[in-house]
């Protein structure tokens, strides 16, 4: 049973490994869109607001096609996840010798 965990383990850090620039180009992309839509707010011209529409509309594609990125988060959770059943397991397990 360890040997299947520790073979999982290895296949979440290669995939978390492979989509690590997706990851963080979605959260460059995500920071740009919070600040695109804060100075939208801001703008007070509705000619001001288109401009901030269309640069969001931009980085709003560049941000859904890095949505690869989910991969990446959802194996890092489940290493999370591993490392805790596989801790838990040391735990019960472990024999104190005095």
């Amino acid at each position: 049973m360890k040997f299947l965990l520790f073979l999982a383990a290895i296949v979440l850090v290669i995939v978390a490994l492979a989509n690590l620039g997706p990851m963080i180009l979605f959260a460059v992309g995500a920071w740009l869109l919070y600040l695109i839509y804060k100075q939208f707010m801001k703008a007070e011209s509705t000619a001001g607001k288109v401009v901030w529409i269309i640069i969001g509309v931009m980085v709003l594609s560049m941000t859904l096609s890095n949505i690869t990125a989910l991969v990446g988060v959802l194996a890092i959770y489940f290493l999370y996840v591993l490392y805790r059943s596989w801790d838990d397991n040391n735990k019960k397990g472990a024999r104190v010798y005095e």
